[in-house]
C-alpha cells in the first residue's frame, strides 16, 4: 500500500546525553503501529516482516540489549556499518554513557525504547505487538529486530511465540540477544544488511512450511499399502 507517514519528530534525541524521545511519544507510536498492524491484518495481510533504515541505529539497539540482558557494552557493540575497528571502544563509550545518562529500567520496556531506543525501534515494536494482538506471525531480521523483539517481549511476554527468527545477524551482539529470546534462526549467511532483506529471505521458508503442513497427505489416503505397524505413516 506503499509508505505510510507516522514521523514523530526530526530524529530521536541523542542518548548519550539525554533520552531519546518523551515516554508520550513512544507510547504514541506503539499505539499508532499497533493499530495499523492490525488494519492490515483485517485486509487479509497473514505474515509480517520487519526491518529498517538507517545509519548509527545500532548503537542504540546495542544500548537496548545490554540493558535488556544485562550485558556490558563491550559484550554487544559490533561494528555495525563497517565501523573501522580503531573506532569501537569509542561506540562502547557512547553505550555507555546513554545507560548511565538514562537509567533505563530493564523491566520496563516502554521505557527503555523511550530513553536509548529511536523510532525505528519502537516502531518495529509496534508491529509485533499489533501482529500478536491479532493472532499472526512475524519474521524477525537482523540485530536491530532482535533488541525490539526484547522490547516486546518486556512489554507483553505473550508475544514471544508468534516471533519468528530468520536470519543470525553477524552483528556482535545478536547471539546474546538470541539466546535471550531463546531463538535459533533459521539463515546463517552471515548478512548484516538490514533493511527486512532476511525476514524477505525467510518469508518462503515459512510459506512452504505452511503449505506442507496443510497440503502433505497421508500415505494411507493415497491407497499405498503398507507393512503391518506402518498405518499411520505420512
Amino acid at each position: 500500500p506503499g509508505v505510510v507517514n507516522m514521523r514523530v519528530a526530526r530524529g530521536c534525541g541523542n542518548i548519550a546525553v539525554g533520552p531519546a524521545m518523551s515516554r508520550l511519544q513512544a507510547e504514541a507510536l506503539l499505539l499508532e503501529v499497533s493499530r495499523y498492524t492490525c488494519d492490515l491484518a483485517q485486509r487479509g495481510v497473514t505474515l509480517f516482516g520487519v526491518g529498517e533504515l538507517g545509519m548509527a541505529n545500532t548503537t542504540p539497539a546495542a544500548a537496548m540489549v545490554s540493558v535488556f540482558t544485562g550485558s556490558d557494552a563491550k559484550e554487544v557493540v559490533g561494528i555495525g556499518a563497517n565501523l573501522p575497528p580503531s573506532r569501537i571502544d569509542n561506540k562502547v563509550d557512547v553505550v555507555r554513557r546513554a545507560i548511565a545518562i538514562n537509567q533505563p529500567n530493564p523491566r520496563d520496556g516502554i521505557d527503555v525504547l523511550s530513553k536509548v531506543g529511536g523510532f525505528d525501534l519502537v516502531g518495529m515494536t509496534g508491529v509485533m505487538l499489533g501482529a500478536a494482538r491479532c493472532g499472526l506471525p512475524v519474521l524477525l531480521d537482523g540485530f536491530l529486530s532482535y533488541s525490539a523483539a526484547l522490547a516486546a517481549c518486556q512489554i507483553a511476554p505473550a508475544v514471544r511465540p508468534y516471533l519468528i527468527p530468520s536470519h543470525f545477524s553477524a552483528e556482535k551482539g545478536a547471539r546474546i540477544a538470541l539466546a535471550h529470546l531463546s531463538m535459533e534462526p533459521y539463515l546463517h549467511m552471515a548478512m548484516r544488511l538490514g533493511e527486512g532483506s532476511g525476514a524477505a529471505l525467510a518469508m518462503p521458508i515459512v510459506e512452504a512450511a505452511c503449505a506442507m503442513f496443510h497440503n502433505m497427505g497421508e500415505l494411507a489416503a493415497s491407497n499405498i499399502v503398507l507393512p503391518e505397524g506402518n498405518a499411520n505413516a505420512t
